[in-house]
């Protein structure tokens, strides 16, 4: 079960649109809302903040999404 979380959480955090990662969102919710409810009200309440890579040119999204960025 764990493997198929992450795998849907990829699919919102790498999709090439916002739009792709809305509904993958709405998917994500759709599945596990009610066993993970506390999570999912999480990640749904912060939709704008986890996504607001996309307000940014494409070739900086991998920087964007990350918590560990490279160091220099």
């Amino acid at each position: 079960m764990a493997a198929a979380v992450k795998s849907d959480m990829d699919d919102i955090q790498h999709a090439g649109t916002r739009a792709t990662a809305l509904s993958a969102l709405d998917i994500f919710k759709e599945k596990y809302g009610v066993k993970y409810e506390k999570g999912v009200a999480c990640l749904t309440k912060d939709k704008d903040a986890t996504l607001a890579f996309f307000d940014f040119p494409a070739e900086h999204w991998g920087h964007l999404r990350t918590s560990n960025p490279p160091s220099r």
